[in-house]
């Protein structure tokens, strides 16, 4: 999928730190993608999705500056998890390009 906005805000490298004592690097993208009406140019409504760049992902965001029109592809991923019996999802939006 494919999303096409301007750059909202870059975050910060991160590392975490999994259950397993391992390490991985991520860094949020959030786009302005409000949508517009196509007769008036009136704003219809805020749109700032966010994205998870992870690992050698994150060195795509290094040159890109704030309101810079930029395409993203990204793919939805999701997982499930138990906790005190109890069944959640959790989706996560993942950069790639």
């Amino acid at each position: 999928m494919e999303i096409k906005g301007r750059v909202h805000k870059i975050g910060n490298v991160e590392v975490i730190k999994t259950a397993s004592g391992s390490e991985f690097k991520k860094r949020e993208l959030v786009l302005d993608a409000s949508r517009f009406d196509p007769l008036t140019g009136e704003k219809m409504f805020d749109n700032f999705p966010s994205f998870e760049f992870v690992q050698d992902k994150v060195a795509l965001l290094d040159d890109l500056k704030p309101l810079q029109v930029v395409t993203v592809s990204f793919d939805l991923q999701g997982r499930e998890y138990t906790k005190d019996g109890q069944t959640k999802y959790i989706t996560t939006v993942r950069g790639y390009k």
